[in-house]
């Protein structure tokens, strides 16, 4: 009778425990099928422990936590304080192969995450990934897609969709890389809709140093380390853009480094009746020297610009130049240590068609071409001064 009691005692204690911790659960939850407290220090209110393996249909499980409401929650961590480095929830492996915590939606239709994050934190993450090796090939967040139309990782932010940074002095914010051996891949691809918008932007905010907002690197035989393109049908629109607003900067700069073969550090390349393959624009009026295009060359046989028309009919340039100063020149040499500013392998056309200007100290050592009408001489001329320093049209022919 004394041990009946004493066990209907002990009934009714668990019972009023349960009750009350029931109770204060329903204050955090609607609803709560049963619950456990541990207020010991480092304590483990609930711990499920399974300790059989695979049995090659289904894997053994600690905690299984299942959920039939249309919005339920299979398993759901809650970490109340309002201050230190709490989990929710925390998953831990300690295989080689293993996952901390592993996500699975099994849906096969629908917009379903294996994982989804969520942070209300003006600061916050919805996912947060770290990998503490300090060594190996690591990966904070990895994300793998099979399908022939998937995305390994995917971002929408009202700023940022992607996110990367690096703190290594050999790091890479971040790096995409498309390993497929053929078909048109893309390491990286940026997209923008907006009508100012930059598919991708890259900025290097060092205020010294060899930077570079954008590097593209390619080792294919016919690669491009870089390429642009700009599909629109109409339109001003660049394949690629370059600008500097240094004072000694380079809006684009092309750099062939192989010390053989032919190569171009710039190559410009258009299919339209009326395009430029290069144009260079220097907008400038304050009367600097400015050059539209520049070119220079240190090499004992080179060329500091170079033109090729290569059509075999027609009336081609290999280069053309203009000017609309009356001043100016469409072309000019200059030589600086005593020789040639010019040098023509051939013969050389004055095609002098417009009015002859006036000779004075400005078009000194000009050559002019009259050409003569049916029955009348062309006339060759050259400005020049005589001895009484007096300019006039001298007559050559």
């Amino acid at each position: 009778m004394a041990n009946m009691q004493r066990w209907g005692r002990t009934v009714v204690l668990a019972a009023v425990i349960v009750l009350f911790v029931w109770t204060t659960a329903l204050a955090d939850h609607a609803s709560v099928t049963f619950s456990q407290t541990n207020s010991n220090a480092g304590g483990t209110a609930i711990q499920g422990v399974a300790t059989g393996g695979n049995d090659g249909t289904h894997a053994g499980v600690g905690v299984v936590g299942k959920s039939t409401a249309g919005a339920g929650i299979g398993v759901w961590g809650r970490a109340t304080n309002m201050s230190g480095n709490n989990r929710g929830v925390l998953g831990e492996t300690a295989s080689t192969d293993g996952r901390g915590v592993y996500g699975k939606a099994t849906a096969a239709s629908g917009v379903t995450y294996g994982v989804y994050g969520e942070s209300n934190s003006a600061r916050g993450r919805g996912v947060y990934g770290t990998a503490t090796d300090a060594t190996g090939v690591t990966y904070g967040v990895y994300g793998e897609s099979t399908s022939t139309l998937g995305t390994g990782v995917f971002g929408s932010a009202n700023r940022y969709g992607v996110y990367g940074s690096s703190s290594s002095t050999d790091g890479r914010g971040v790096y995409g890389e498309a390993n497929a051996s053929s078909g048109t891949t893309f390491g990286v691809i940026g997209q923008s809709y907006s009508t100012s918008g930059r598919g991708v932007f890259g900025l290097a905010p060092a205020g010294s140093g060899i930077t570079y907002g954008v590097h593209g690197q390619s080792y294919s035989t016919s690669g491009r380390g870089v390429f642009g393109l700009a599909p629109a049908g109409s339109g001003v629109t660049y394949g690629v853009y370059g600008q500097s607003s240094s004072t000694g900067g380079t809006g684009v700069l092309g750099k062939a480094s192989a010390s053989s073969g032919t190569t171009y550090g710039v190559y410009g390349q258009s299919n339209s009746a009326s395009g430029r393959g290069v144009l260079g624009v220097a907008t400038d009026t304050s009367g600097g020297v400015t050059y539209g295009v520049f070119g220079q060359s240190d090499s004992t046989n080179g060329a500091g610009v170079f033109g090729f028309a290569t059509a075999g009919s027609g009336t081609t340039y290999g280069v053309i130049g203009r000017s609309s100063s009356p001043a100016g020149a469409g072309i000019y040499g200059l030589s600086s240590n005593g020789s040639l500013a010019g040098r023509f392998d051939g013969g050389i056309r004055l095609n002098t068609t417009t009015a002859k200007p006036t000779c004075d100290v400005s078009l000194r050592g000009t050559f002019w071409l009259t050409q003569g009408g049916a029955g009348v001489k062309d006339q060759l001329e050259v400005c020049a001064k005589d001895a009484t320093n007096t300019y006039a049209w001298r007559t050559l022919y």
